[in-house]
């Protein structure tokens, strides 16, 4: 101490000397640079200046763990480059436990590099000692806990120990945020997070993430284009949303939506900056599968409008000749006025060609049959067109009919190649029942399974097809099988979606309407196959009441 213009003049070893607390400084090694005397005092030195060169490990009775956790404190402080405070717990000269707090910064020589630790610690054993209600000091902590969390501080704890609950009050909610919360220095090194940040990159502790980037675990580019959105952010000072990668709690990577703001100083310099990230992988994933729907929905729109307009031309330009037919086929009467004619021009020995009687049979039912079909056809082209256009309005003209009848007029009606398919069909006529609804449908529905099994049984090079019936309490079922190539498993659960197809010139149009069809009529229908042995096609009808 010593006389200054006639003022005292007070060094800075005695300013330290004269504060009430603990204060002391070290190298990297934990190499103690400096004290003061409460702090030399309290380690049994007899002046401050003795403690240059030592260690914590100097006063080993301090006790093995109390030592390692002061030095990992210090480490601490170092490697995340930012001041902590700290509850220390250590043993005095006596052997009697002594409870600190203890403020520990990064020490820094003039360049601004880290060379050490400086710390301040506060003796608060006897304050603990306390009773609360008799200390201001708790009093305080109580009121202020009481401000924070909402809830009265329980009168039995100590100070240090409100001082922890108020802590851990604000850290459980840092813990808990959802998302993934995290703040970094400005050279990007991760200051703190909560919890889900730490599970992300694989940390046991939030406290883990200190001083590591996040760029560790990602690729080369997606971690640069990271950096310098965070560089960006920082710079000019504003917030920021954006999608970035990152890692997901599975190690694999992912895609969140991020905000990031800039972490000010007081007087509103950046020195880093906080972001709030969500996981949005599977909301991403999402929106993909459903463009990819809206895109197949809208190519399926298209295909059906086509066929719409290709339906429509090619129904109309098969009226026309149909139209003709039929009226050919009218002049059916004055065929038998023909015919009648030659029949008394040969009995009465005039010259006309010989006719033999059974052509003469056929010509007179000819023009009969030909106009049955006609009309069958347009029928047919009719049935078509409500296939392309709206089901809906087929139930106008829905009756009840004789599912045996109606298969019949299917085998007898169908394009056979002559001599060959239509010896492969049976059809067992027990169990006949009624269904409500329109024969040329159901007739629609057995032509495309005949089709469809007639192709495969040919591919096969073996097979038949096989029909019949079976009655039930509330549904009866057709059956039709054919033993051709069946199947395969995988194509199994595609066979009645739209435009799926495997045959060569096929449509994929057919079994999609077929099943329509039967849900039209309050019905099912419904496949299964062996590849290689057989494929069932199942039609269930409600029973008609």
């Amino acid at each position: 101490m010593k006389i200054c213009n006639g003022e005292l003049c007070l060094g800075a070893d005695e300013i330290l000397n004269a504060l009430p607390v603990h204060i002391y400084w070290k190298d990297l090694r934990g190499v103690y640079l400096g004290c003061n005397e409460k702090q030399a005092c309290s380690l049994g030195l007899s002046s401050a200046h003795d403690i240059v060169g030592k260690t914590d490990y100097d006063f080993c009775w301090q006790g093995k763990e109390f030592l390692k956790n002061l030095c990992d404190h210090d480490a601490e402080v170092v490697s995340a480059r930012r001041p902590f405070i700290f509850d220390e717990y250590t043993v005095d000269l006596h052997g009697d436990e002594r409870v600190f707090i203890s403020y520990k910064s990064p020490l820094k020589d003039e360049t601004g590099e880290i060379v050490g630790v400086v710390g301040v610690s506060f003796d608060v054993t006897d304050r603990n000692a306390e009773q609360n209600g008799d200390s201001p000091d708790a009093v305080f902590l109580s009121l202020f806990y009481k401000e924070i969390t909402g809830v009265s501080a329980n009168v039995s704890k100590s100070i240090i120990e409100k001082v922890k609950d108020v802590r851990d009050y604000y850290e459980g909610i840092l813990s808990l945020m959802p998302g993934h919360v995290y703040w970094k220095d400005i050279d990007g090194k991760y200051l703190g997070c909560n919890a889900n940040q730490a599970r992300s990159l694989g940390l046991k502790s939030r406290r883990d993430i200190v001083g590591k980037h996040a760029y560790e675990k990602l690729p080369i580019k997606q971690a640069k284009k990271l950096r310098a959105n965070d560089k960006a952010i920082i710079e000019s000072g504003k917030p920021y949303v954006t999608e970035e990668p990152g890692i997901l709690h599975d190690g694999s990577e992912g895609v969140f939506l991020t905000q990031k703001i800039p972490l000010l100083d007081k007087d509103k310099n950046a020195i880093g900056l906080l972001g709030v990230s969500i996981d949005i992988t599977e909301k991403k994933k999402l929106q993909a599968e459903l463009e990819e729907t809206r895109l197949q929905v809208k190519t399926q729109e298209e295909r059906t409008k086509a066929m719409q307009v290709l339906g429509a031309s090619l129904a109309h330009e098969l009226r026309t000749p149909l139209a003709t037919i039929s009226n050919y086929a009218d002049t059916k009467d004055f065929l038998r006025e023909l015919l009648t004619a030659y029949t008394m021009a040969t009995e009465a020995k005039l010259p006309v060609p010989f006719i033999r009687p059974m052509h003469i049979e056929a010509l007179g039912e000819s023009l009969v049959g030909i106009q049955k079909e006609a009309t069958l056809a347009s029928k047919i082209i009719d049935m078509l067109l409500t296939n392309l256009h709206d089901l809906a309005e087929a139930e106008k003209d829905y009756k009840k009919h004789s599912i045996v009848k109606c298969v019949n007029m299917a085998i007898e009606r169908y394009p056979y190649v002559p001599d060959a398919q239509e010896k492969l069909v049976s059809f067992d006529v027990k169990n006949d029942f009624i269904v409500y609804g329109k024969d040329l449908l159901i007739m629609h529905i057995l032509f495309n399974l005949m089709k469809n099994a007639f192709y495969y049984i040919e591919q096969a090079g073996k097979g038949k097809i096989k029909i019949h019936l079976e009655l039930g309490e509330k549904v009866n079922k057709l059956i039709f099988t054919d033993t051709g190539s069946g199947i395969p498993e995988e194509q199994l659960p595609h066979v009645f979606d739209h435009f799926f197809s495997k045959r060569e010139n096929g449509t994929g149009v057919g079994l999609t309407f077929s099943r329509m069809v039967m849900e039209n009529l309050g019905g099912e229908m419904s496949c299964e196959s062996k590849f290689g042995e057989y494929a069932t096609f199942v039609m269930e009808f409600p029973v008609a009441g």
